[in-house]
């Protein structure tokens, strides 16, 4: 749970509760909840109507209606909080910081094949300049012998 507190001096402004479950739905689309809530508390509160804390109503909302969508079944008794509490237990769930920093080890290996694949290949291209080399430096060679006879 985090309690998002607003004073403008000294005089409580605005007060929100984002709560656990909350926190695991934005954690599925955003990186990190304070990096997100943060700017928007500020450039708000620098506006003339102030910090309303709409924007992360409307986001917390989105983020739960998408988090939860592709496991609401007709008849399922739970209630959103409970679905959440569930999903995140699955033993295959990740949540978006996971994913990404599993995308990024995955597109460093594939760097690391396709560096060490082009690597691989001008060796095996060097092996065959040197072959060729070796094949006319034999070739000259016999003629050489060929007109010393």
């Amino acid at each position: 749970m985090i309690k998002v507190i607003i004073e403008e001096n000294g005089v409580l402004v605005k007060e929100m509760i984002i709560t656990e479950q909350d926190c695991k739905a934005l954690q599925n689309d955003i990186l990190d909840i304070a990096d997100w809530v943060l700017p928007e508390i500020t450039d708000n509160a620098k506006g003339n109507n102030g910090f309303r804390g709409g924007a992360i109503t409307q986001k917390i909302h989105a983020c739960r209606k998408r988090f939860i969508e592709p496991y609401k079944t007709v008849g399922d008794v739970r209630t959103d909080d409970e679905l959440i509490d569930f999903i995140t237990t699955l033993p295959d769930y990740k949540n978006r910081a996971t994913r990404d920093a599993e995308a990024k080890v995955q597109l460093e290996l594939e760097d690391a094949a396709r560096t060490e694949a082009a690597r691989l290949k001008a060796i095996d291209v060097q092996l065959e300049l040197d072959a060729q080399a070796l094949a006319n430096q034999k070739a000259i060679d016999d003629a050489v012998a060929l007109a010393i006879k």
